[in-house]
């Protein structure tokens, strides 16, 4: 296992609706013609406004896999009565090196309202 943590910030707003979940996930996003696979998740329930901290433990198992691809991400969505009202809108990698199967501890990133 291991830890990523950051905090996710966002230009255009500080405040968070009351009532809204911001949801934090580590994904394997290469699976060639399938879905995204969530290897963690942080749940923050009623965050107030940003930045929102984050610390997610996630299974590190892909890394030591014959086929790593490298195509890990974060990815953050912040809904209300099942409506996203903000999401992360480009790719946030943490793979830090390819080549020595590196993974990024810590990483901030940006979202964007909708």
């Amino acid at each position: 296992m291991r830890k990523i943590s950051g905090k996710i910030t966002c230009e255009t707003k500080n405040d968070i609706a009351s009532g809204a979940q911001a949801g934090i996930r580590v994904i394997d996003c290469g699976r060639m013609d399938a879905p995204s696979k969530t290897l963690g998740q942080q749940i923050i329930n009623e965050p107030k406004s940003f930045p929102i901290n984050f610390e997610i433990e996630y299974d590190d198992a892909f890394v030591k896999a014959e086929q790593f691809h490298g195509q890990y991400a974060l990815q953050c969505t912040i809904q209300k009565d099942h409506q996203y009202l903000f999401v992360n809108d480009s790719r946030i990698n943490i793979v830090s090196d390819h080549s020595k199967r590196e993974l990024s501890e810590t990483k901030d990133f940006k979202v964007i309202s909708l």
